[in-house]
C-alpha cells in the first residue's frame, strides 16, 4: 500500500502560522487599557480605552496595507459597553497577515459588561 504525504491545507496552516504568532509575540500593536483615552494612539504607554477604538485603529492601518501581523492587547479590568462592539470580515488578516485580539495579562482578567444600571430601586413592604 502506497503511503501518502498530505501537506497541510491552506487554510489550516495559515490558522496555524496565526496560531504560533499569537502564542510567541512580544510586541503590541496596540494596547487597550481601562484606564486608556481613545484619543491615545493606544501604545503601552499610552492605551486606548475602548475595543471599538482599537478595531478602529486596526481598520485604519488595513486601509494602509498590512505589512505584518496586528496583535491588540487587552489589559485586565473592566470595560463598560454602552453598545455592542461589531466585528466582521473587514476586521480579519489581508495580505497573509493576521489581526490577533488578546488578553494582555492573566486570562479572563478583562470583563465586558453591558446594559444599564438600575437606580433609584426601594424597598416596598409585603
Amino acid at each position: 500500500m502506497k503511503s501518502r504525504n498530505r501537506m497541510p491545507s491552506p487554510t489550516l496552516a495559515t490558522w496555524y502560522a496565526c496560531l504560533v504568532v499569537a502564542l510567541s509575540a512580544r510586541g503590541a500593536d496596540f494596547v487597550v487599557a481601562p484606564g486608556g483615552s481613545d484619543a491615545n494612539p493606544g501604545t503601552e504607554a499610552k492605551p486606548v480605552a475602548t475595543l471599538a477604538r482599537a478595531r478602529d485603529a486596526v481598520r485604519a492601518l488595513k486601509n494602509d496595507g498590512m505589512t505584518k501581523d496586528v496583535i491588540v492587547h487587552v489589559r485586565a479590568g473592566e470595560y463598560v459597553l454602552s453598545e455592542p462592539v461589531v466585528f466582521g470580515p473587514e476586521d480579519s488578516g489581508t495580505n497573509g497577515f493576521c489581526v490577533i485580539y488578546r488578553n494582555a495579562d492573566e486570562p479572563g482578567s478583562a470583563r465586558f459588561v453591558g446594559g444599564e444600571r438600575a437606580t433609584g430601586w426601594t424597598r416596598h413592604e409585603g
